[in-house]
Formats: structure tokens, C-alpha cells, sequence
């Protein structure tokens, strides 16, 4: 399948999922994510986009903090196509962007060198852990810019299609996905 064809098949999805069913789904995925996965002293959680009906992210970020474990997101640059990552907490403030994507007011610059772990947000990957995103590349720029071991875990509602025959060299491929159902490690 190619990248386009992917994106238009699970925006589709997506678009038929209630938001009970949205919650559900999440609350799962949170789950699998805290059976599977060791906490990390640093991650990189994208704040979910209601309107584009991605995984809400929240219940992953309530369980790390509960925890005590520093938590960052990015705030994008449209211009540059490229992100700086604030580390956050339940007291700062968060406000929609001009592109509706919720973001910290405030916080401290995390370096990107420092995240240990990054929560991708996607709408598909294949089982070769090949993701397809919006097409903006934010992702791949930022991931380019971590440590060579910095872990990238997708999350997704859905399970893998089997291949995405035009992926780039510059796509950076995850190293596991989240479904509700599934860990994919690849």
C-alpha cells in the first residue's frame, strides 16, 4: 500500500470510531503500554488532537506523572517543520495552536539528546514497523535530531497493514507500536 492510500483508508477508520469507542481503545492502549514497557526517566508524549480523533494520550501521561517521571511534548514550528520539546507537568497550562494541536504555555526546553523514549503519534504502520504520519515529517526531523538509542513506539487503534512500498530514506522506522489489542515489537 502506498503512504497516500494508507492515510486515506485509516483517516477513514478513525473518522468511524465514537468518541466511547476513541476512549476505550486509548484506556488500552495506556494499559498495554504500562504492562509492557519500563518507565523512562524522560519521554516525549505528543498531546493528542481530538479533531483528528488520534489515541488520547492522557491516560499515559496521568500514569507517568502519577509516578513522578518527567514528561515533555513539542511544539511545532509549521515554518521551519520542526519541533523544541517543553517538559510539563498537570500545572502548566495548555493552549490550542493556530492548527489545533494542544500545547504547553511555559515549561522548561528539553534537548532532544536527552529523551530517552518517544510516543509517535501515526494513522498507519506496517509490520515492518514503517509508519505513515500526516506527511509533514516533523516526526522523522525530530527523531534525526535524538540519541541513536532513543526508543519509538507508535501508537495506533488499528492493527499493521503489511507493507508500505514508498517509504524514504529519511523515514525513521519505530522500534514498536501499541495497539489495543498488540505490542509489535520490530
Amino acid at each position: 500500500m502506498l503512504k497516500a492510500e494508507a492515510r486515506k483508508v485509516h483517516r477513514d477508520l478513525r473518522a468511524s470510531l465514537s468518541e466511547f469507542k476513541i476512549q476505550e481503545k486509548s484506556k488500552q492502549i495506556a494499559e498495554r503500554f504500562f504492562l509492557e514497557f519500563e518507565p523512562q526517566c524522560l519521554t516525549h508524549v505528543f498531546l493528542s488532537i481530538a479533531r483528528l480523533k488520534e489515541v488520547d494520550t492522557s491516560h499515559i501521561i496521568k500514569g507517568l506523572q502519577h509516578n513522578d517521571l518527567v514528561t515533555c511534548t513539542g511544539i511545532t514550528d509549521f515554518e521551519s517543520q520542526s519541533m523544541k520539546n517543553v517538559a510539563f507537568t498537570e500545572e502548566i497550562e495548555l493552549v490550542k495552536s493556530s492548527f489545533g494541536i494542544p500545547e504547553p504555555v511555559g515549561g522548561p526546553l528539553v534537548n532532544d539528546l536527552d529523551i530517552d523514549r518517544v510516543l509517535i503519534p501515526l494513522l498507519a504502520f506496517d509490520s515492518s514497523g514503517n509508519r505513515v504520519g500526516y506527511g509533514k515529517g516533523f516526526y522523522d526531523n525530530f527523531l534525526a535530531n535524538c540519541n541513536n538509542d532513543v526508543e519509538k513506539i507508535g501508537l495506533s487503534f488499528f492493527e499493521p497493514i503489511d507493507l508500505i512500498q514508498d517509504t524514504q530514506f529519511s523515514d525513521i522506522p519505530l522500534d514498536a507500536c501499541i495497539t489495543p489489542d498488540a505490542v509489535f515489537q520490530f
